[in-house]
């Protein structure tokens, strides 16, 4: 499902409940959120994969829904947003623009790529971040990525609102194969001030 070398058209979440020392025990029944912006993938998760089994879980059940695209106020991260560098985690060279600008760019070339459409370079679609200081850590591949949890405030335009919505079907940022990047939501609740504001703080 994820031998190509390219942006995928799923992310997932990790099972829940969380146990204290994470680690999942046998015989417990986990729930985990997959979500797609392909059909023919949610059809087969929906049907297909209930009974599926192999030597380390078993499928009991599966429902599938449709987040309704409705005016986002906000997108947050319920497993941490990968952003690597040459020499590994980005806050032990770089600062938090540049992480804000690698995820930024990182999901306009996902819009592009699953959409077509061109955007210009400049684009950004949040007006504001809240990024957590502290780093997690995800073991992936018998190694450990370091990532952050975040929270983005979504601007009104429509392109912005797309590509948030984007986000919730395929994740923010990088290695998303292995559980990174899932996003939680909030639909608006309140008409916002116009006025957006004009610099990022986190």
């Amino acid at each position: 499902m994820h031998q190509a070398r390219e942006f995928k058209k799923y992310c997932f979440d990790n099972p829940y409940p969380l146990e204290p020392t994470k680690i999942y025990k046998e015989n417990n029944i986990y729930s985990i959120r997959i979500r797609t912006i392909d059909d023919k993938l949610f059809n087969y998760f929906w049907t297909e994969m209930p009974g599926f089994e192999n030597d380390d879980f078993r499928i009991v059940a599966a429902y599938g829904d449709i987040v309704p695209q409705r005016p986002l106020e906000s997108i947050r991260s319920i497993t941490p947003a990968i952003i690597k560098t040459e020499s590994g985690y980005w806050e032990n060279t770089q600062g938090v623009d540049f992480f804000l600008n690698a995820l930024n760019g990182n999901m306009l070339r996902k819009y592009e790529f699953f959409t077509g459409e061109k955007i210009e370079r400049n684009k950004v679609f949040f007006f504001d971040a809240n990024l957590q200081e502290k780093p997690c850590t995800i073991l992936y591949k018998k190694a450990l990525l370091f990532g952050n949890k975040l929270e983005l405030l979504i601007k009104e335009d429509q392109l912005s609102q797309n590509i948030a919505h984007l986000a919730l079907g395929v994740g923010i940022c990088e290695n998303n194969t292995a559980g990174t990047g899932f996003m939680e939501y909030q639909w608006v609740k309140r008409k916002r001030n116009n006025l957006e504001k004009a610099v990022i703080k986190c």
